[in-house]
């Protein structure tokens, strides 16, 4: 009897353990604010930065966190683009990702949305803009998460 209580109790162990395999969520991450949350509308084209946010010696892989909110007008957009540079205050370039995607945008609605980015794959400084088309109060954010 103790031999079958034994057993099941391993089982369960084993069982709770690969359960949880792969849940954890945020310990060994790395989070890089882009794009702090804006207030946006359709008079402003917003920058996370006009010299760029350092990405430089992030190690492998991670994603664009864009969150949105182009509600509640009708046909509001929020349109994301990303810009890299090797310097500072150098000359910023739009980055395309391995799909020939240069922007993202989000029509009607409110939520986030990831897209695959490799940071040592660009250049050391990177900013997103983010342009509004017939937004009245929306809002808009982008962290780069990498571990």
């Amino acid at each position: 009897m103790f031999r079958k209580i034994a057993i099941a109790a391993g089982v369960a162990v084993v069982g709770t353990l690969v359960a949880f395999a792969g849940f954890d969520q945020y310990t060994s991450k790395n989070y890089t604010t882009l794009l702090q949350p804006t207030a946006v509308n359709a008079a402003t084209v917003t920058n996370s930065s006009t010299t760029g946010i350092e990405i430089a010696g992030l190690i492998g892989n991670g994603c664009l966190v864009f969150g949105y909110n182009a509600t509640p007008v009708e046909g509001s957009i929020l349109s994301f683009s990303v810009s890299t540079c090797a310097t500072t205050n150098g000359t910023y370039t739009t980055w395309t990702n391995s799909d020939g995607v240069a922007a993202w945008a989000f029509t009607n609605a409110a939520g986030f949305a990831t897209m695959k980015f490799r940071p040592n794959s660009v250049s050391r400084y990177m900013r997103v803009t983010v342009t509004p088309t017939a937004v009245t109060n929306g809002s808009a954010s982008c962290v780069l998460v990498t571990e």
